[in-house]
C-alpha cells in the first residue's frame, strides 16, 4: 500500500509541476507580446521574402493595456487586442470595430512570427523582430 501512495503522490507532483510550467509559458507569451514589433520578412511556404521598401518600416505596437498602434505600408492604425491562451491567438480589433486573428507561431524576447487567420494570408507567416 505504501508504494502505491507513493507512486500517486509522485505523479501528482509531475502533473503539478507540468500544469505551472504550461501557466508560465502562457503567461510569458503574453508578457513577451507587450512590445513594438517590426517586419522583418515573410513566410510563405517555409520560403523566407524581405519586406517591400513600402514596409520596410512597418510595425504592430502591443502595449500592456491591451491596445496596439501598427503602421502597414504607412497608414497607421489603432485598436485593442485580447491573447487567447488557451488557443495561442491574438484578436485584434481596430477602431472601425474590424478584427482578425493572428496566431502566435513563435515568440521569444527578439521575434514574433504571427499567421493571420484569413483565406487571403493563410499561408502565409509574418515574421517581426523587435528592431529594424
Amino acid at each position: 500500500m505504501k508504494i502505491k501512495i507513493t507512486i500517486l503522490c509522485s505523479a501528482m507532483t509531475v502533473l503539478a509541476i507540468l500544469m505551472t510550467t504550461n501557466t508560465f509559458a502562457q503567461n510569458n507569451k503574453a508578457t513577451l507580446l507587450v512590445n513594438k514589433w517590426y517586419i522583418h520578412a515573410y513566410n510563405i511556404k517555409n520560403q523566407g521574402y524581405p519586406p517591400s521598401t513600402k514596409e520596410r518600416h512597418d510595425f504592430i505596437h502591443f502595449k500592456a493595456d491591451k491596445t496596439f498602434i501598427s503602421k502597414s505600408e504607412g497608414m497607421m492604425e489603432e485598436g485593442t487586442y485580447v491573447v487567447n491562451k488557451a488557443s495561442g491567438y491574438i484578436k485584434l480589433t481596430d477602431n472601425n470595430g474590424e478584427s482578425i486573428k493572428a496566431f502566435i507561431v513563435l515568440i521569444d524576447n527578439d521575434t514574433l512570427i504571427l499567421q493571420y487567420y484569413s483565406k487571403e494570408l493563410r499561408d502565409l507567416e509574418v515574421v517581426y523582430k523587435n528592431s529594424i
